[in-house]
Parts: C-alpha cells; structure tokens; sequence
C-alpha cells in the first residue's frame, strides 16, 4: 500500500506551514539588510548562513506546499477556508518579494 504525503498531513497543518515559512522568510530578510547595513559591505556577505538557506530555501518550498494545501483541501471534499487562503497569500507573499527585486535588477 502506498500512502502519500498529501495524506498524512492535515490542510491545517499545511497552512500553519506556510504562514511560518512565510513569516521565516522575512525575518531572514530584515536579518540581512540590518547585517549589511552594520559590515557596509554586499548584501549576502555578512548575512549568517540561515538566513541565506531561508532567502533561497522558502519560495521554492511554498511553490511546493500550495498546491499541497489546495489538493489535500479538495481531497476531503472540501471547500478552502478563510485560514486556507490566508496562508495561501502569505505564501505568495516571499514569490512577490523576489519577482519584485528580480523585476527592478532587470528592468
């Protein structure tokens, strides 16, 4: 029998993940502007090692969390709820930010 991952996590747990991956992500970055602005040197330079594993880390695993929230949602036969689309936004928050900052470094 093959059991998924999707099954053994509740929605619930999903979105109290993406709010917190959320929430990790900006701290991570508030962390690095405040260690760059203390050393006045390159961004990532003085920024510590778990902060730079969050600014890399948290939007690809948000990209793979929704979609895991949304199936494991529908999977019960159920609608979203307001909790649901509230860790849903925040977890478009951290893909806003970096499409935001790529956007003004290319333009």
């Amino acid at each position: 029998m093959h059991i998924t991952l999707q099954s053994r996590l509740s929605p619930t747990a999903l979105s109290v993940a993406l709010v917190g991956l959320s929430a990790l992500f900006f701290a991570s970055v508030h962390v690095s502007v405040v260690a760059a602005r203390n050393a006045k040197d390159i961004l990532f330079e003085s920024s510590p090692l778990w902060a730079l594993l969050a600014l890399v880390g948290v939007p690809p695993a948000t990209l793979i969390l929704a979609p895991c929230l949304v199936s494991a949602r529908r999977g019960e036969g159920r609608r979203l709820k307001a909790i649901d689309w509230c860790a849903l936004a925040a977890g478009a928050a951290p893909i806003a930010f970096v499409a935001t900052i790529l956007l003004g470094l290319f333009r």
